[in-house]
């Protein structure tokens, strides 16, 4: 099952899960996406393989199903970590912009 193949995935699988993700997604199967998607960010924090890079467009889609599921506090945190992560990368411009872009969710 689902849980299995999570368990299984290191930080090079983190591209599968969010080639699953986008499948769900595109069936309008947003839980699974989401479950997909927090596999993918479990694996690449886990495995660090391809770091920050990696991790920040896994958080920012995460947060942008979660916002569609109608999970608007959920998204706003799970973007605001997605900034820290593009600033971890060097992405500054990009971590200030979805920073602003949590701020206003939450309000």
């Amino acid at each position: 099952g689902m849980a299995m193949k999570l368990a299984h995935a290191r930080a090079g699988d983190a591209a599968a899960l969010l080639d699953f993700a986008e499948a769900e997604r595109a069936k309008g199967e947003l839980a699974g996406a989401e479950e997909w998607l927090r596999g993918a960010v479990e694996a690449v924090r886990a495995g660090g393989a391809f770091g920050d890079a990696v991790l920040h467009s896994c958080l920012k889609r995460l947060s942008e199903v979660q916002l569609e599921r109608g999970e608007a506090a959920e998204a706003a945190a799970t973007l605001a970590a997605a900034a820290e992560a593009a600033r971890d990368a060097g992405a500054f411009k990009l971590g200030m912009k979805w920073d602003m872009e949590a701020t206003a969710m939450e309000e």
